[in-house]
């Protein structure tokens, strides 16, 4: 029996590794085919990344938590992957969805890190508006915060601080801007 439990720890090791290979290769812009080569999109949507990785890792965990984290911090558009991820997961378990909420939280921080602080309010927002009480708890406790991240207004709500920070503008008054 045991021997049985190693392999499949060991295939979803690897098919997780497989993802984040994935994942890496489109975020550095690899051409791994002619289709691609020649400008045709074959690169999975958010959801079916999620849902192989959910399939990879029915007992949630860490690989899958830091999978999230990179399929959110490697998106061209951070917002509309977390709002993909969220809506990929209903369906997911109770395990699953605690790394979901872990992966948002390991975003956020790297976000925060690096000086994005439009992206790290915009996982805190996409969180913040979401029914599933499941990630929300798992986001918290993996120390996800909720409001503006740095450099913010204090008692904003985040979808503000959201709004606020992507208008992309450059016009009226920003208090809640970084820069």
């Amino acid at each position: 029996m045991r021997r049985s439990t190693r392999g499949l720890i060991m295939r979803k090791n690897f098919l997780t590794a497989v993802f984040m290979a994935a994942v890496l290769s489109f975020s550095f812009g690899v051409v791994s085919s002619p289709a691609q080569a020649q400008g045709e999109s074959t690169q999975l949507s958010v959801a079916d990344q999620v849902a192989l990785l959910l399939e990879a890792n029915p007992e949630g965990g860490q690989a899958l938590a830091d999978a999230i984290a990179a399929l959110i911090t490697g998106a061209e558009d951070p917002t509309a992957a977390a709002e993909e991820v969220l809506a990929a997961v209903a369906g997911a378990n109770a395990a699953q969805k605690l790394a979901v909420g872990q992966g948002f939280a390991a975003a956020q921080a790297v976000f925060a890190a690096n000086g994005n602080t439009a992206a790290a309010n915009a996982v805190a927002a996409t969180i913040a508006n979401s029914s599933d009480d499941a990630v929300k708890t798992a986001y918290t406790g993996a120390g996800g915060t909720f409001g503006s991240v740095g450099g913010g207004t204090s008692g904003g709500n985040a979808s503000t601080t959201l709004i606020t920070n992507n208008s992309g503008t450059g016009t009226g008054s920003d208090s809640t801007s970084p820069h």
